[in-house]
């Protein structure tokens, strides 16, 4: 998270594009697959974000609600 709002760990390598709306999660759960890989499981539907700048690997967004965001929470394409 940063003063104007939040960093997403996914960017233009992963189909996001300047003024993508995505929904917002909290931090949920961390299971752990067969083969060793981490999966994350969404938690509560908090809100939306909207991307406002686009790198290759990250994206800058804005949290589009009133909710209380804290780092860990998951973004996913709705």
């Amino acid at each position: 998270m940063t003063e104007d709002g939040l960093i997403i760990s996914a960017g233009r390598t992963a189909g996001i594009q300047p003024e993508t709306v995505l929904d917002l999660y909290d931090k949920g759960e961390t299971i752990q697959g067969r083969e060793g890989y981490n999966y994350i499981i969404p938690g509560k539907h908090i809100g939306e974000v909207k991307v406002t700048g686009v790198a290759d690997d990250s994206s800058q967004a804005v949290f589009m609600g009133d909710a209380s965001v804290q780092p860990g929470f998951v973004v996913r394409m709705p």
